[in-house]
């Protein structure tokens, strides 16, 4: 059974799926259906590790294999859990302007109905988000969880791309 020698990770809103859809067209990267196992450290972390390897079993003859779970950069203990099942591998990590994330997430949130389409981004639907949902506000800051990618996985093994300089350059 095959198993990930990558994985994405980066910000909620910050353009893991547009860069995962870039990646899967590559004729030498593997990608896990669905995108998000969320496994190390998400919903999925209960489960035994051959759950988490039978979506790469069709990997074999890949020179890259993969999944994107952004929900692994926010997460302390993610990076140890990753080592310790995968081993030292690469990871690449996608992030964002915190404004830009903010604005991105906050439109996702009206668009699944949290808030209203008439909701504009005036201090009382901030003070709103404040105080219902603080993570919005918080996912940008993710620079404590990035520095222990950097140290558990070596600078070497972790590439940052920043998604507005990402996209830029494909224009």
């Amino acid at each position: 059974m095959g198993k990930p020698n990558f994985l994405g990770v980066g910000g909620v809103k910050c353009g893991s799926t547009w860069l995962s859809e870039c990646l899967r067209d590559h004729p030498q990267i593997f990608l896990s259906s669905p995108k998000e196992l969320s496994y190390f450290g998400g919903k999925f972390e209960d489960r035994p590790i051959e759950w988490y390897l039978s979506h790469f079993k069709d990997s074999s003859g890949f020179k890259a294999v993969g999944e994107f779970s952004p929900g692994y950069l926010m997460n302390p203990g993610t990076p140890e859990r990753i080592r310790d099942r995968l081993g030292i591998i690469k990871t690449i990590v996608i992030l964002r302007n915190p404004v830009s994330q903010f604005v991105s997430h906050f439109k996702m949130w009206v668009k699944n109905g949290r808030f209203a389409r008439t909701d504009q981004l005036d201090m009382a639907v901030l003070d709103r988000v404040a105080t219902e949902r603080l993570s919005l506000l918080t996912h940008g800051k993710c620079h404590d969880n990035l520095k222990k990618y950097f140290r558990i996985f070596g600078e070497e093994n972790v590439f940052v791309l920043i998604n507005e300089e990402s996209r830029n350059c494909l224009l």
